[in-house]
Formats: C-alpha cells, sequence, structure tokens
C-alpha cells in the first residue's frame, strides 16, 4: 500500500501518490464564492490558464504569509505547462500581494493568479487526531495532509503525515518524520463537511460504475470546484458532481470500506483488520485478499 506525492512529476511517479496499495505521498476559510468574474478573453490571453474556474477569485492573504502556491510557476510559459497539466502546489512565502495575485519569495516578478494560492492562516492551533493542512517541511515542501499525534504545543503539534507511505519495515517516507514537530503558522485544521482547500473530494468515474475518482480541493467558487489529481493534473467540475470525503471515521476492525486503489476509492475487499487511530493509520484485506495498510484520509464506510 502506498501514498504519495513526494516531489516528481512523471505520471508515473506521481500515480504512486495518494493510494494505499499504490501510493506516494487554504485557507482555513476556502476561496470566497462571490469570485471576480473571468472572462473567455483574460483566459485566452493566458497561456497558462485553460481551465473554466475564476482566476481573480477573492482570498485573504497578506504580505510574508506562508502560502502554497503551484511549484515552477514562473517557467510554466516557456516551458508550455498549463495549469491543467500541472498544477503541484508547494510552499512559498509572500512577498507582494495584488488584487489579482501573488508575488512569493521563489517566483520574481510573476504574479501567481488567486485561484491556484492556498493561503496558511496565522496563529492556528490543533488539537491531537485533528487533520491539518501543512507542506512537507524537510523535504520537497508540497502540500501534505497530516494527523496530529501530540498537541502538548498546539501551535506546533507534533504530526504523522498521511499522504506519505507508512511501511511496516520502519522504511516509509511517514515513518521517516513520525511525530514531526511542524513550525508554527504552517498548517490549519481541516473541519468535518467544510470544502476547505486540502480536503479529499472524489467524483463518479466517468466509465467505472463501482469506482469514485479521488482529489483534493483546491478551492471552490460559482458552484465549480478545482481539483488537483494524484499525478498533479488540476480539473474544474460543477460542485454538485462532487462529494467530500468524511473527517469523521470511526473506522474499527471488521467494518467494510472503501479504500484508495491507485488514483480512486474502490470497494472490492475492505475488510479492516486493524487500526492506529493515534497515527492515522488502517489495515485491511485488500481486493486480492492480501493485507494493506491506508492511512485514514484514505478509507470511508460510505460514499
Amino acid at each position: 500500500m502506498n501514498k504519495k506525492l513526494m516531489i516528481l512529476a512523471t505520471a508515473t511517479v506521481a500515480l504512486a501518490t495518494m493510494s494505499c496499495t499504490s501510493n506516494a505521498e487554504s485557507n482555513a476559510t476556502g476561496g470566497d464564492t462571490t469570485a471576480t468574474e473571468q472572462t473567455t478573453e483574460a483566459a485566452q490571453a493566458d497561456p497558462v490558464w485553460d481551465i473554466d474556474f475564476p482566476k481573480n477569485l477573492k482570498i485573504d492573504v497578506e504580505q510574508g504569509q506562508n502560502v502554497l502556491v503551484p511549484q515552477r510557476y514562473f517557467t510554466y510559459a516557456e516551458e508550455g505547462h498549463t495549469i491543467s497539466k500541472y498544477c503541484r502546489l508547494a510552499h512559498e512565502q509572500v512577498k507582494e500581494v495584488r488584487p489579482e495575485g501573488v508575488i512569493v519569495d521563489h517566483i520574481k516578478g510573476v504574479v501567481v493568479p488567486n485561484a491556484v494560492v492556498v493561503p496558511i492562516p496565522t496563529g492556528q492551533t490543533a488539537q491531537e487526531g485533528d487533520i491539518i493542512v501543512t507542506w512537507l517541511q524537510k523535504g520537497g515542501g508540497d502540500l501534505q495532509r497530516a494527523i496530529v499525534t501530540d498537541a502538548s504545543n498546539p501551535k506546533q503539534p507534533k504530526i504523522v503525515y498521511t499522504d506519505l507511505d507508512w511501511k511496516e519495515d520502519g522504511k516509509g517516507f511517514a515513518n521517516r518524520y513520525e511525530n514531526f514537530e511542524v513550525e508554527e503558522n504552517s498548517f490549519y485544521v481541516l473541519k468535518p463537511g467544510e470544502w476547505m482547500p486540502g480536503a479529499s473530494v472524489v467524483r463518479k468515474h466517468d466509465t467505472h460504475a463501482d469506482e469514485w475518482v479521488y482529489y483534493r480541493l483546491v478551492h471552490e467558487a460559482d458552484g465549480k470546484v478545482l481539483l488537483m489529481d494524484v499525478t498533479n493534473n488540476s480539473h474544474v467540475f460543477p460542485k454538485s458532481e462532487c462529494k467530500l470525503v468524511d473527517l469523521n471515521k470511526d473506522i474499527k476492525v471488521g467494518d467494510k470500506v472503501w479504500y484508495v486503489f491507485v488514483s480512486g476509492f474502490i470497494n472490492k475487499g475492505g475488510e479492516v483488520t486493524k487500526v492506529d487511530k493515534k497515527k492515522g493509520l488502517v489495515w485491511l484485506k485488500d481486493q486480492w485478499d492480501k493485507e494493506t495498510v491506508c492511512s485514514i484520509l484514505e478509507v470511508t464506510k460510505e460514499l
């Protein structure tokens, strides 16, 4: 089982990204749905912006704040990248705020549109068991979710990353960062039932009726959602076609669950054999009756 996004943008590596059987691996209020209008003409004027989503939606962000933005955005135009084909979010710090976006430390002179900026609010605290959105703070700096294992210091909690692979032999990336203490002002807590950046979202597979494709939310606006898939491509769908994956999981041994396989949730096999609630880990029998381990974000009782 697996899961991870660790660094690298080939579809082959990224597909090992958020799946318990072959995986890799915001703003606390989310985007303002009263987004500013983006016209077709404006989209056509920017060869990078090839999606039908409000580019300049309103967000709350200020100079010096930590944010998650598309990695290497300053090279998109010259390298032929577009938002739909590559939207791997990684940590930066805001140097300048403009109405249409932000300029960040390592993307000098290039305005990153608000729609792909996820602000990390300052002054956040967490409790044990919370799921937080942060970044890989000793590594690639990419967006990660994590479960809080120790909140003795609620502004700098200790965590286990839930988007990195956990291995029984102790050699997984998640094992490497077990009980890692995150920096102050580097996270926010995901709230059950809220469409917040970083939340897990699914949409029915277009051709496989028994599968839900797995995404992470970037922003929502005007009845649409901007999502990032396991290969870091972005997609825009009507919000009405999508579902949030429940955070309040009372998963226990013997339950039958949906679980992530490669890029989507399936319900083949899925009997839970062991649970470590503190670390956010669930062991289950997969579709081949083989025991495998998933993060708590990769299992759910209902879809």
